[in-house]
């Protein structure tokens, strides 16, 4: 069987008469993989981490005899030989019934997965596994993870492979600046603070804000009768209070490196955290997501 489109990663070949059935990448995005149950109890939601960088989806199928046990233990020592450490490692009853919806339903990815959840999800005698892990690929990060399931209607086993690189987005692009900050302001009320950077899940603020952290600091001082909300924004990716106090922990962040360089500052700034209940864009597409990943500075 020919390939439909795409190409094999090259840190995971494909098991051997495999064909793609559906391919995605792109050069920067977000992907969840699982990391382990809530509390250990089956069933149960799958706990997930969250990573960022240039993501490859890879859906085979493959036709024939081989056991989807089989196909997993040969992914499980695929990423055993790559270096992973495994996050996390369990095949049918091991895995819980609400591992396929919980890692893949109501994202963008559950259209790649459609043929493999609805076997794996309202089947009883579904066959499945799932193994995640993450190391190092030419000195940088690389995560992966990969579900194995085999389609009772037509008899072939869909193996769905996600693999992040976490080289770093270019983040020079876009830097706010004192005239746009004193404009939007002005007009608005607020200003979206681009080129304020965190890595993935974090809430350090990463060392190439500092132009933006500077122009800011100047609108300050040009501006000292006037107070403000440091307002932090995520999109829906993790839970609603996960989001929420993230995006707190964000904001006074911003807060900390701007009254660090202007200390006068600090009694007029006051951190907020929203998470996801003011998007900016739609949470359906990665545009979207990026968009609503974001710091405001918000006049009181």
């Amino acid at each position: 069987m020919a390939d439909r489109k795409g190409v094999d990663h090259p840190r995971f070949s494909r098991y051997p008469g495999s064909r793609i059935k559906e391919y995605r990448q792109l050069e920067f995005a977000q992907t969840e993989l699982g990391t382990g149950f809530v509390d250990k109890a089956k069933p149960a939601e799958p706990t997930k981490r969250l990573f960022e960088g240039k993501t490859t989806t890879i859906i085979y199928e493959l036709a024939g005899n081989q056991s989807a046990l089989q196909v997993f233990r040969n992914y499980e020592q695929a990423f055993a030989r790559a270096g992973l450490k495994t996050l996390m490692s369990c095949f049918n009853q091991t895995c819980g019934d609400k591992l396929p919806t919980g890692l893949f339903r109501g994202n963008d990815k559950e259209p790649l997965y459609r043929a493999m959840l609805y076997d794996s999800v309202y089947n009883d005698n579904s066959d499945f596994g799932y193994v995640s892990g993450t190391g190092t690929a030419n000195g940088e990060p690389i995560a992966a993870g990969v579900f194995v399931a085999r389609i009772r209607t037509n008899n072939r086993l869909y193996i769905g492979l996600d693999v992040v690189e976490s080289a770093p987005m270019k983040t020079d692009q876009i830097v706010i600046d004192l005239a746009t900050l004193t404009q939007d302001i002005r007009e608005q009320g607020k200003a979206v603070l681009s080129g304020i950077y965190f890595d993935t899940d974090k809430d350090i603020v990463k060392a190439e804000s500092e132009p933006a952290l500077g122009a800011i600091s100047d609108f300050l001082r040009k501006n000292p009768q006037q107070s403000f909300f440091v307002v932090g924004h995520s999109d829906t990716a993790g839970s609603y209070e996960h989001n929420v106090d993230l995006s707190r922990r964000r904001a006074q962040a911003v807060v900390a490196s701007l009254t660090s360089k202007y200390a006068e500052a600090k009694p007029r700034l006051t951190p907020v955290g929203v998470g996801p209940v003011a998007p900016a864009g739609t949470n359906t597409s990665e545009d979207g997501r990026a968009r609503n990943r974001r710091v405001e500075l918000v006049l009181r």
